[in-house]
């Protein structure tokens, strides 16, 4: 494939989905899963910044993934986070504007993303609680349990 060419040497990285599509979402890490495959398992990616673009805002009712649904996916590993949408322009320039400043201190920090980045960051085990709060069918299924369990589970 052609785009396997420009993973060598690269400094940033726009994931781009659909918000009216799970599966344009949820292909976000087989993305992520080629990039690292192709640089190979010694290359690192702590000098590239990544950014997430959920496109197509202005679908409206149309939207399947939520903005905290892809918040948490993008924060949870690292990366930037932007709503925006191709056809209105909204948060274009804004996500463009903050993306090259990244690269451009990851740059001028000696090829490092600097300490202490913006930003709230979590774990992955906290963003999978988060999941699994906000995925939960009822408040058994929020802590973890099955319906009746005692208090010592």
């Amino acid at each position: 494939q052609v785009r396997n060419e420009f993973y060598k040497d690269t400094q940033g990285v726009l994931l781009v989905y659909d918000v009216g599509s799970k599966e344009s979402f949820e292909a976000l890490d087989s993305w992520l899963a080629e990039m690292r495959r192709e640089l190979g398992p010694h290359a690192s990616l702590d000098s590239v910044v990544f950014a997430v673009c959920a496109n197509k805002v202005d679908a409206g009712k149309l939207r399947v993934v939520d903005e905290s649904e892809g918040r948490l996916w993008a924060e949870s590993r690292g990366f930037l986070y932007w709503e925006t949408s191709a056809q209105s322009g909204e948060g274009i320039q804004e996500m463009f504007q903050n993306f090259y400043s990244a690269i451009v201190e990851v740059c001028e920090n000696g090829g490092k993303r600097p300490p202490g980045g913006s930003g709230i960051s979590f774990t992955r085990e906290q963003a999978d609680a988060i999941r699994r709060i906000r995925n939960s069918k009822d408040s058994w299924d929020m802590l973890g349990l099955k319906p009746g369990a005692s208090r010592w589970e």
